[in-house]
């Protein structure tokens, strides 16, 4: 293969990366797999699982027992 053509291969391959970047990977598997896009689901700093906030709720218990 010539230098010019891998060089314009090469190319079209970094192109084709900087936009199917992991966004992209992430976005266009949600709207396969579950018809929605990725701009649907709330952003991660909102997201607190349920059990951290029991774990939390359970430790102030514990101190406010102990402190009495």
């Amino acid at each position: 293969m010539e230098r010019q053509e891998r060089k314009a291969r090469m190319q079209k391959l970094r192109e084709k990366i900087r936009k199917q970047n992991i966004f992209w990977w992430v976005d266009s598997f949600l709207q396969a797999a579950l018809s929605r896009q990725l701009v649907d689901f709330p952003p991660l700093e909102d997201y607190v699982p349920l059990f951290r906030l029991e774990e939390e709720e359970e430790t102030r218990e514990f101190h406010r027992g102990a402190q009495a």
